[in-house]
Formats: C-alpha cells, structure tokens, sequence
C-alpha cells in the first residue's frame, strides 16, 4: 500500500529539509500544509492535489482555526492556489 501515487507527491511530502503536514480527505492524502506565522497571526498555506470541494475549504478552515487557538494566535487566513 502506498500512501502516496507518484514521485512527485512523495518528494512534495517528504522534502529535505521542512517538513510540510498532510491534508487527509477521506482518509486519503489530498496535499500538503504549512503554517506561517508572523508576530501573533497565523496563516496556513495549503497546496492541495485536486480541487478541494466546498466542505473540503471549510474543514481547513476549522482546522486552522484549532491550530492557530493552539498556538495562541489569531487565524489571519487559509492560502490556498
């Protein structure tokens, strides 16, 4: 089982250096995240595989928003292509 199809997709994954999340739809990997945070904001810049769906935004959206309270910052937005 391969956990994800292609070169490409593993070397976006797993790059050298940096180590980006991964966007789970379905169960399945769907792209890639990294938060960028700039004195108390946080933005997450996604990069997903296919075009995510309506309810696909929005649980990123809700996701952010629990890591940004985590880290005891504000969400300043999700970057998406």
């Amino acid at each position: 089982m391969l956990l994800v199809d292609g070169p490409a997709r593993a070397a976006a994954l797993w790059p050298v250096l940096g180590r980006p999340g991964a966007v789970l739809v379905d169960g399945e990997v769907a792209g890639t995240w990294r938060p960028r945070q700039s004195g108390g904001r946080l933005t997450v810049q996604v990069q997903p595989w296919a075009e995510p769906s309506a309810a696909v935004r929005a649980a990123l959206t809700e996701q952010a928003e629990r890591l940004a309270a985590s880290r005891g910052v504000r969400l300043a937005g999700v970057a998406l292509p």
